[in-house]
């Protein structure tokens, strides 16, 4: 692995899947345009993400 910053692009193993760390959330608040409290539904991300493979993280699948 190359020595650069991951920007918390890392895998992470998840029920034997890989992840992406950073793009694999739990699911964040946000406010929607009317002030409504809602959450983003977890993120599907499978390792190497897009990002990874452009920092050079990882090859292309």
């Amino acid at each position: 692995m190359p020595d650069t910053e991951t920007f918390g692009h890392e895998p992470v193993d998840s029920n034997g899947t890989q992840r992406c760390v950073r793009c694999w959330t739990k699911g964040q608040e946000y406010d929607d345009e009317y002030g409504d409290s809602r959450r983003y539904p977890p993120s599907k991300v499978r390792w190497p993400c897009t990002s990874a493979i452009v920092l050079g993280l990882a090859r292309r699948p």
